[in-house]
């Protein structure tokens, strides 16, 4: 009884919890002799005890992202693919998971029970007892509500049961990853609920639920934890359930009071309401994509470059600055650059410059250097402080580029 009762905790508690990551997913297909970009860059993480749900018009590549998920495609591109923080295989996907299909396929002449025991018996290792099949087989019944039509013919059941009998079947593995692709489909109201509140009960129950959800009601969206919004192959939105519409609203999306979010969503993927779809994309990007980092350099490259070139000596001469920020002339690059390069031009003993006039001013090459504050500078200063500049700045990319790489990885 000792190996019995370990099975039963182990059904209706936590399995081996794994994290599934993707950064940076792509997918194309050849139509016709041409490339067509079904995933367009997505980034994501599912986390084992939330229930997720993936949402979107037609065409938006639901389907898509859950065949790669769920190990039956690849990834094109420079795709990554992570459990738990560290790089995985298809096979190791398909191995810790399970995919259940939209259609489903029973012998309607077999019975509730009969289904599941047949199951047990092929899917199970061949050592497994009896008793421990028949007490997996009871666990499972009992988990996901089966008691009162565990005797009634598969082609009988409403379709609610069968959804949660195909679950059932899956569950008989224990697997940690749980894939539905839409297991709402072509159910009422009620057997809509009754199916995500058990789906619900197994992701809280330590393993990774993902499912695809089409038109859900408002109530039925209230019980997942984590929702995933593609529009055009590219996600809008990724994270808790609570904070999409402050999302969208920050994007110029504005949800009528009253409105069911569900409908308000599948809109704005949809692209039926105005508003800045590209800013959602980015946000979406914000926590590890490439975009992010372009508008955050398009911000810091011109904010830190403008103090340097404006302290360098070109715009505001040396003399001209007052004592207090006379200091920070030493500090940008392009001063040294500029110092640098018109010493190339103007120092060493250069002779004074021809001229056909009467008077110019600037033939000195001394009254050059003296106008640009330059007649006590040294060549090479300057030198090596533009090699001293390079490589600070080699170290802080490399630094930079091994954090990104870390949080890439995590």
């Amino acid at each position: 009884m000792g190996e019995e009762e370990n099975v039963a905790v182990n059904l209706a508690n936590e399995s081996e919890q794994l994290k599934i990551s993707f950064r940076n997913l792509s997918f194309t297909v050849n139509v016709s002799g041409k490339d067509l970009d079904i995933l367009k860059q997505l980034y994501g993480d599912f986390s084992p005890g939330r229930l997720c749900a993936i949402v979107g018009p037609s065409g938006a590549g639901k389907s898509s992202l859950l065949n790669i998920l769920s190990g039956f495609r690849k990834p094109t591109g420079d795709s990554v693919l992570l459990i738990n923080g560290k790089p995985t295989s298809q096979s190791f996907i398909r191995r810790n998971s399970s995919y259940i299909a939209q259609d489903l396929t029973f012998l309607g002449k077999l019975t509730t029970r009969e289904t599941l025991n047949y199951a047990a018996k092929l899917k199970l290792p061949a050592g497994t007892t009896e008793a421990t099949r028949r007490l997996i087989v009871a666990n499972i019944v009992q988990l996901l509500g089966l008691e009162k039509c565990i005797n009634n013919y598969v082609e009988k059941l409403s379709g609610g049961e069968r959804k949660r009998l195909s679950i059932g079947e899956e569950l008989i593995t224990n697997p940690p990853i749980m894939i539905f692709d839409e297991p709402t489909s072509g159910l009422d109201s009620v057997s809509t609920v009754q199916v995500v509140t058990h789906l619900r009960d197994l992701a809280h129950s330590g393993r990774t639920v993902i499912c695809v959800i089409h038109q859900p009601s408002s109530f039925v969206l209230e019980l997942f934890d984590d929702i995933y919004v593609l529009s055009d192959g590219q996600c809008i939105y990724r994270g808790p359930i609570d904070s999409i519409v402050g999302k969208f609203q920050e994007a110029g999306y504005l949800c009528p009071q009253y409105y069911n979010r569900a409908d308000f969503i599948l809109e704005v993927a949809s692209q039926q309401r105005q508003g800045n779809l590209d800013l959602l994309i980015w946000k979406a990007k914000e926590n590890g994509g490439p975009v992010a980092a372009n508008y955050m350099g398009i911000f810091i490259l011109p904010a830190t470059s403008m103090p340097m070139l404006i302290f360098c000596g070109f715009f505001i001469r040396y003399k001209e600055m007052p004592v207090f920020m006379k200091p920070l002339s030493y500090v940008p690059f392009f001063r040294y650059l500029y110092e640098g390069s018109f010493q190339a031009l103007y120092g060493f003993g250069r002779s004074d410059l021809n001229c056909d006039q009467e008077f110019c001013y600037f033939k000195s090459i001394s009254k050059i250097l003296e106008e640009m504050d330059m007649t006590n500078n040294n060549y090479h200063w300057d030198i090596v402080a533009v090699v001293i500049w390079i490589l600070i700045l080699k170290i802080v990319s490399y630094f930079a580029l091994r954090m990104k790489l870390k949080k890439l990885l995590s």
